[in-house]
């Protein structure tokens, strides 16, 4: 067919792609047939993800389901490291483990998405996204036991 493909990228602006075939019409000012949207970024998927495990979203959960909370306080807050030990991966596994199993149990998403995106991190042994996960982990768990 002897066409070409051109490509026009900017940084934060996106990409043009004009697709050039010889014997084709094509007006270049109409517009798209088909919008091609980026998909979010894992910080921003994470930034979500933690947003959606909020403080009133898990204490809603325990009073919805009572024995959500033997589960929180007595599985997972054990795993958590303190305020001057480091992360132990196979800790920070576990943990993302339980809230995968918790969340489906209890018809939690957001449970879920946590505990992938902490197993995402756990798998890439990225421990500066890791801590940031369990720090949050470990301020919803002082507001559960101050309730």
């Amino acid at each position: 067919m002897k066409g070409r493909i051109e490509v026009d990228s900017r940084p934060g602006s996106g990409s043009t792609f004009t697709i050039i075939l010889p014997g084709v019409a094509v007006s270049r000012n109409e517009p798209p047939t088909q919008q091609i949207s980026e998909a979010p970024g894992p910080d921003e998927n994470r930034s979500a993800c933690h947003a959606a495990l909020s403080e009133s979203l898990v204490q809603g959960a325990v009073v919805r389901h009572p024995d959500l909370l033997p589960h929180l306080l007595e599985t997972i807050e054990p795993l958590m490291p303190g305020a001057q030990e480091g992360v132990i991966i196979s800790d920070a596994q576990a943990i993302a483990d339980h809230f995968i199993v918790l969340g489906r149990r209890f018809d939690l998403p957001a449970f879920t998405q946590f505990g992938q995106t902490l197993a995402e991190d756990v798998h890439a042994f990225d421990l500066e996204k890791i801590a940031p996960s369990l720090a949050r982990l470990s301020i919803l768990f002082n507001g559960l036991r101050e309730k």
